[in-house]
């Protein structure tokens, strides 16, 4: 279960907040101009749907506080434009990014294309390896996708390994689903991590420990 414990942040703030201890998880929007990253995102952000968004020049930055498995999150969200000349921008904003949402427009099957094309520049040498990968199908509410669409995306789904979620950012569907299974994702994968980090830094204790028991004796 995935809550939310205060309201959402800008980048100004970022380096207050980031001086608690909450886990801080970056999380990156990528997709073609006109597919609703923004959209999206300010309907997560303010369960509003809003209409007159401009185009995102470069990236945009804003976030949210949520607690999730009993463990306190930031979701810092970065919305990155659509349109070709910010592509170099886009990627540097992909360094260190814990999930990757990656969206098309249902109602427009020529955006996959686009977004695998975003896919393709992204992961060559900007994502870390262990970034979830996330594809939304974003306008959900005004067509389903064909079946020559949903082929694509099966596909596509599997050969990267994300996972797939239709959303609407005009009525709310999904949206919610969508950021809380990246929650839930993103501390599935760390605690094995920790507890491996546990298990070597105490097997490294008992080691001294023995030696040091070696050396008295």
């Amino acid at each position: 279960m995935v809550e939310d414990v205060d309201n959402t942040y800008s980048r100004s703030e970022v380096k207050q907040l980031c001086m608690e201890s909450d886990i801080q998880v970056k999380i990156v929007i990528l997709g073609n101009a006109n597919v609703g990253k923004s959209c999206i995102l300010h309907r997560y952000l303010t369960g509003v749907y809003s209409e007159t968004h401009e185009n995102t020049v470069g990236a945009k930055f804003l976030g949210k506080r949520v607690k999730c498995q009993g463990k306190y999150l930031k979701l810092n969200i970065w919305d990155t434009a659509g349109q070709e000349r910010y592509q170099s921008f886009s990627k540097m904003y992909c360094r260190d990014a814990k999930a990757v949402i990656l969206v098309y427009d249902v109602s427009d099957p020529e955006t996959i294309e686009g977004m695998k094309n975003w896919y393709k520049i992204m992961s060559h040498d900007t994502l870390p390896r262990d970034s979830l990968l996330f594809i939304a199908g974003n306008k959900c509410d005004l067509s389903q996708p064909s079946d020559s669409a949903k082929s694509q995306i099966a596909s596509f789904s599997k050969d990267i390994k994300a996972e797939y979620f239709e959303v609407s950012a005009k009525t709310g569907e999904g949206i919610n689903e969508l950021f809380i299974r990246i929650s839930d994702r993103f501390l599935e994968i760390q605690s094995p991590a920790k507890k491996s980090i546990v298990l070597n830094s105490d097997a490294h204790k008992n080691s001294a420990a023995k030696k040091k028991k070696r050396k008295f004796c």
